[in-house]
């Protein structure tokens, strides 16, 4: 189940949708990484790479 304050970030690709969720109060630095990473890519338009 979601936690409303947990923010949700979706990933859209040839196989449909991913919702993933990031619980900031466990792992706040690597929640505010993944944003930021994922923010810039969504904004520059370059893809997001994990590795």
């Amino acid at each position: 189940m979601t936690n409303p304050s947990n923010p949700i970030v979706e990933f859209i690709c040839d196989f449909g949708a991913i919702e993933i969720e990031l619980y900031p109060r466990q792992a706040p630095s690597r929640s505010v990484t993944f944003l930021a990473i994922a923010t810039r890519a969504c904004l520059t338009g370059h893809p997001y790479s994990a590795s």
